[in-house]
């Protein structure tokens, strides 16, 4: 687990916050309920959002060509210390040719960052956070994690004939 005093942690936080407000995401990532993650995607995928014209298309020339989103996230637990650096991807939720993708999970899908740490199946993740404090009773992981970083990864350049189900 990387260290940082918890001062420059929370300066850095506050910065990122100031000058880049769409890439921090806060209450993760048991705060999250299925209308806030659609309603996440959304924003993310305006115009204006941190993931506009950085998609791949997959299954290009095809009825279920789709864009594909990837980014790397950096969540940090609540004392500074930066707990996971990951990448994960989503699917927008329309096809290329402007159809509502029938594969309604997928609306409420932002990749492994939105998704909670089991308290009963631990991961490997979720026992470094538990093992970091040591002697504490952590009785959910997830609450200790205070926020993330979102890096989009442009890989708009990437178009593919693959189709999403073929990956």
């Amino acid at each position: 687990m990387g260290s940082l005093a918890k001062g420059k942690a929370e300066k850095i936080q506050g910065l990122l916050k100031e000058n880049y407000p769409r890439i921090i995401v806060e209450k993760l990532p048991q705060g999250f309920g299925k209308e806030e993650i659609e309603k996440t995607k959304i924003s993310f995928l305006k115009s204006d959002g941190p993931f506009d014209g950085f998609g791949t298309v997959c299954g290009k020339c095809s009825l279920k060509a789709q864009r594909n989103y990837q980014y790397v996230f950096v969540s940090v637990i609540d004392d500074g210390k930066v707990a996971v650096v990951g990448k994960t991807s989503f699917w927008d939720t329309r096809f290329e040719n402007g159809n509502i993708d029938p594969d309604s999970s997928e609306k409420y899908n932002l990749g492994d960052l939105y998704r909670p740490y089991s308290t009963k199946n631990p991961s490997p993740t979720a026992q470094v956070i538990i093992a970091h404090y040591q002697g504490e009773s952590v009785s959910d992981v997830n609450e200790k994690i205070t926020y993330a970083v979102i890096i989009p990864i442009d890989n708009s350049r990437f178009d593919t004939k693959e189709v999403k189900a073929s990956q």
